[in-house]
């Protein structure tokens, strides 16, 4: 669907989530209870293979010179 960078800046992240419609405008009660007027709904992002993958490897970048043994997720 997008073609993207490799290693996607922050604003080319933000990019992919408005133009797979991720990024979305309104009125939102947070789970923390805040109120905000945008919402990232990754799943929508993500749900692109090739989204899904250049996101996670820009992710990692900063930890590209450390040694990580485990990854944890919920």
């Amino acid at each position: 669907m997008h073609s993207i960078k490799k290693y996607p800046k922050e604003a080319d992240i933000l990019d992919i989530y408005q133009k797979t419609v991720a990024l979305r405008q309104g009125h939102f009660i947070l789970p923390s209870g805040l109120h905000s007027d945008q919402y990232f709904q990754s799943a929508l992002a993500l749900s692109w293979p090739n989204i899904a993958t250049n996101i996670g490897r820009s992710l990692a970048v900063p930890f590209k010179k450390r040694r990580i043994d485990v990854v944890i997720g919920p």
